[in-house]
């Protein structure tokens, strides 16, 4: 998790992802056509196929972080907004305005394993 102040300053975040899957709208699929994607809502969303590199701005402290994915296609931005983060027993009920989830996975379409098989993927987080 990423702290942000939402409120005074909405995310500025990964420019032009593309096609995302929002499981806040029964997993309907859009084609994302904002120049920086904003955090203002609940948010549950797996960008598919995105960029190998992200830059995440309006970090709290004025920074930035670069997020780099190997071998992860999408991206994932998730914020429980108001009435998810009461139901979430180690989250304060104020607190959603001041954090974004990021994460790298193969969500989309799953690996699937055969015994004897490996899967390698990493991500690196980085202030800047």
């Amino acid at each position: 998790m990423l702290k942000y102040n939402i409120f005074s300053q909405l995310l500025a975040l990964l420019l032009k992802l593309g096609v995302f899957i929002t499981q806040t709208r029964e997993s309907t699929v859009y084609q994302e056509g904002r120049d920086v994607v904003q955090v203002n809502e609940w948010t549950d969303r797996v960008y598919q196929n995105t960029p190998q590199e992200h830059i995440i701005t309006n970090v709290v402290s004025g920074r930035k972080m670069r997020v780099q994915k190997y071998n992860f296609p999408d991206t994932v931005v998730w914020n429980p907004w108001i009435e998810g983060a009461k139901e979430i027993g180690d989250f304060g009920d104020d607190e959603y305005p001041n954090m974004v989830c990021l994460e790298s996975g193969h969500v989309s379409a799953p690996v699937i394993l055969l015994p004897g098989t490996a899967y390698e993927a990493s991500q690196i987080l980085q202030v800047m």
